[in-house]
């Protein structure tokens, strides 16, 4: 919402926002523009009677703006559909969707497109390094979009990206999530399914091959689907995988022949398949193979995404949006890969829909065990949920802990902040991982540095 409120802002339009809480690192960029923040929901907001009401899909009935729109008929629209009417038109869409990677892969490949000089525009769901913020309205034929499977509004519940109306489409991975919409997997293949079926059969589908939802989603496709992976029966197959402290290097086979060799800047087998999806794709559009390794190659990730924030005693301190059990447990396979010699400190909120639930209790146990320490922070809306159906962050503990003291259950930040001081030194590396703010750790930690 808030980068495509900056690509209206650009166009010329006058734009006011409400929410409940903003967050960096788009927060510092919209209080850096014209664009009027309110921060919280009043009907007073609305008094300067805007041509056209967005409405966010966090947004639900009884919402007093949501009130005031619908009794004042104000006109009102879903983003998704405002992408559509002022950003996609008659462009080639290019759709970036998954459960994970969609804003690491959309970022490469916004970058590939702007680094051969073909102009894009793109709305990404964070701040890719590199760029000034998460939109940008090129004058090319094409524009790349992150496609979130998430619902549209309270009065659409649609998944997102079915308005993005892709001409190419890229799906990473598919999983649970968004328990608050979705009752099963089952019910977010179905979303894809829709979205598999409004690819043109003249465009192109990306998919992962080694991922047994993706493979029965686009099955009965009517457009040319390549798929790719470790699995050999893929049409491309990544071979020959080293990491090391820096980079990463693999070789790409195209249909059982070799096709490339590929070297990035980023360890674990996650990325690997982020910067696979961005090469092929690439690749079908017909750019220059020699300048998009050398842009892959150059890549530097996204805010909140693994991102170096600063030190303390010493310790590196890494930012990274992972929420999802898979997410976590991804991060803490690269950092490993990455900083071999060192220990791993995890503070993770549970913040997420999904993860304040105990749908994930084993598996976000079994991810936070590959980290040396963990700190859990406050169950976010706790008390929203039974007792029964929460997260149990004393029997994660009782897991992690069985052997030896080394996770806690901090609620309060000061405190956790307190416990890092006395804990962190150079043989650590701290990741905080968060897709809220995490009550301002971070910036307490930075702080803390000095």
């Amino acid at each position: 919402m808030g980068n495509f409120a900056l690509f209206l802002e650009d166009k010329g339009f006058i734009v006011k926002g409400s929410d409940s809480m903003f967050y960096p690192p788009i927060s510092d960029i919209l209080e850096s523009s014209n664009i009027e923040l309110f921060r919280e929901y009043d009907e007073k907001n609305l008094s300067w009677d805007p041509d056209l009401v967005v409405v966010g899909n966090v947004v639900s009935r009884g919402n007093v703006e949501a009130e005031y729109t619908l009794n004042n008929r104000l006109n009102f629209i879903s983003l998704p559909q405002l992408i559509k009417r002022y950003m996609i038109e008659k462009k080639d869409s290019i759709v970036i969707s998954g459960t994970h990677g969609k804003t690491t892969t959309s970022s490469m490949i916004a970058k590939l497109f702007h680094d051969q000089n073909y102009d894009p525009s793109f709305i990404i769901g964070g701040i890719p390094n590199g760029f000034s913020s998460g939109f940008r309205s090129g004058k090319g034929k094409m524009v790349v979009l992150e496609g979130d499977e998430y619902d549209t509004a309270f009065f659409d519940k649609r998944s997102k990206f079915l308005h993005y109306f892709p001409t190419h489409l890229i799906i990473n991975n598919i999983e649970f999530d968004h328990s608050d919409i979705f009752n099963s997997v089952e019910d977010i293949k179905r979303s894809f399914k829709h979205l598999v079926n409004i690819v043109p059969s003249n465009g192109i589908i990306v998919a992962n091959g080694d991922d047994k939802n993706i493979v029965e989603v686009v099955e009965n496709s009517h457009s040319k689907v390549v798929t790719f992976g470790f699995g050999e029966e893929n049409h491309w197959v990544i071979r020959d995988l080293v990491h090391s402290q820096k980079h990463t290097s693999f070789d790409l086979y195209k249909n059982g022949d070799f096709k490339d060799s590929i070297l990035v800047p980023f360890s674990g087998e996650y990325q690997v398949m982020n910067f696979t999806a961005s090469y092929i794709l690439a690749y079908y559009y017909g750019l220059d193979r020699d300048k998009t390794k050398t842009s892959l190659y150059s890549f530097k990730n996204v805010k909140r995404r693994m991102e170096i924030r600063g030190k303390i005693n010493g310790a590196t301190i890494i930012e990274d949006f992972a929420h999802h059990p898979t997410a976590i447990k991804s991060v803490l396979k690269s950092l490993r890969l990455g900083y071999p010699n060192k220990k791993i400190f995890c503070c993770f909120e549970p913040r997420s829909n999904t993860t304040v639930k105990n749908i994930f209790q084993e598996s976000i146990t079994e991810a936070l065990s590959l980290a040396d320490s963990v700190i859990i922070g406050k169950l976010n809306r706790a008390d929203l949920y039974k007792k029964e159906d929460r997260l149990d962050i004393e029997k994660i503990l009782e897991t992690l802990n069985s052997e030896e003291e080394k996770s806690w259950h901090i609620e309060n930040v000061d405190n956790i902040v307190s416990k890092l001081k006395l804990l962190l030194d150079e043989d650590y590396i701290c990741v905080v991982m968060s897709n809220g703010s995490f009550d301002g750790l971070l910036n307490k930690l930075i702080d803390e540095k000095g």
